[in-house]
């Protein structure tokens, strides 16, 4: 299961800055990741308390990074006999007066769901051109593609993975090593 995106027809092509190449194909593809859970939380947004010295502490759904913004977090031993020494336990400490507080959570996702979230993408050009190249099998080069419709810059850098020769010229298939750029064009 996956999601891939197929364009054709790019205007303009450069490979390594080198014009001179068109009747390309981009090809981008991303796998998904089936992720079962063994339960998940989240912070109560309905939670508040005071700590003894009277310090308000809260829920905030202002910033989904940071939902207890008066408390800050540390890192103490767990304490259950047998654990690996390096097992830890967040506790929650007033900013103010170091109390400790526990704020409460909710379930989110229950045992056993299951989600799928976006994996690694990968993607490959075939490009056509009619004059000779220099490039050869495993050659790692530089792509840029434009498009006109959707008026997008892709670019990346690939490797030389296939090389065809026909009366019609050289097509190349370029396959990506390291990830692939876009740009909206105005």
């Amino acid at each position: 299961m996956g999601d891939s995106l197929y364009l054709t027809q790019p205007t303009i092509i450069f490979v390594n800055g080198e014009p001179g190449w068109h009747d390309g194909t981009l090809t981008v593809e991303r796998d998904m990741i089936e992720i079962v859970t063994g339960g998940t939380s989240k912070p109560d947004p309905a939670w508040t308390a005071k700590d003894h010295a009277g310090h308000f502490h809260g829920t905030s759904n202002w910033y989904p990074d940071e939902p207890f913004p008066t408390l800050r977090t540390v890192k103490v031993p767990c304490g259950v006999e047998g654990h690996d020494p390096d097992c830890t336990e967040t506790e929650w400490l007033c900013r103010l007066c170091g109390a400790k507080v526990e704020p409460a959570f909710v379930e989110d996702k229950p045992y056993g769901f299951t989600e799928y979230v976006p994996g690694r993408l990968s993607w490959h050009a075939e490009i056509s051109t009619v004059q000779d190249t220099k490039l050869r099998y495993g050659t790692q080069v530089s792509v840029e593609m434009l498009f006109r419709v959707p008026p997008h810059r892709y670019f990346g850098m690939g490797a030389v993975t296939g090389i065809e020769r026909s009366n019609r010229g050289i097509v190349l298939t370029i396959s990506g090593i390291g990830p692939l750029g876009k740009q909206d064009l105005a």
